[in-house]
């Protein structure tokens, strides 16, 4: 599967349910109430359930970067799924910071959960991280 994929309204009610069945972890969040990158981190706070004090430095990408690889909180899942609805909304003025959340799924969080955990984590376990936009 790509890093990230585009779907329709329609596949995104059966991608969810076959996941969901799976026992994987469904974010979503809706691109059309994202303005900004703090908004966004907001948003991604909410969506992953993050504890109450964690990640509160929602303008560093770093911090960002850390708790999007840890995630430990959500249980004992196979895997962790982020929906983002009217991606094309998100961010509009934005373009930059939206293509670096983008590439961070891409090039950091996908490929530590696909394998960098077992090298880095006490009992780390491999597990998939997807993400679907829906236009």
């Amino acid at each position: 599967m790509d890093s990230i994929v585009e779907i329709s309204n329609v596949q995104k009610k059966e991608i969810e349910q076959a996941l969901i069945k799976d026992n994987y972890f469904i974010a979503e969040i809706d691109g059309e109430k994202i303005e900004t990158l703090p908004q966004y981190m907001e948003a991604i706070k909410k969506a992953f359930e993050f504890p109450e004090a964690m990640f509160e430095n929602t303008s560093s990408i770093d911090s960002y970067l850390d708790w999007m690889r840890d995630l430990s909180w959500l249980g004992n899942k196979e895997g962790y799924v982020l929906f983002i609805i009217n991606s094309s909304k998100m961010m509009i003025g934005e373009e930059a910071k939206k293509a670096i959340l983008f590439e961070t799924f891409k090039d950091a969080i996908i490929p530590f959960w696909k394998d960098e955990v077992e090298h880095v984590v006490v009992d780390g376990e491999k597990k998939e991280f997807k993400v679907f936009i829906e236009k």
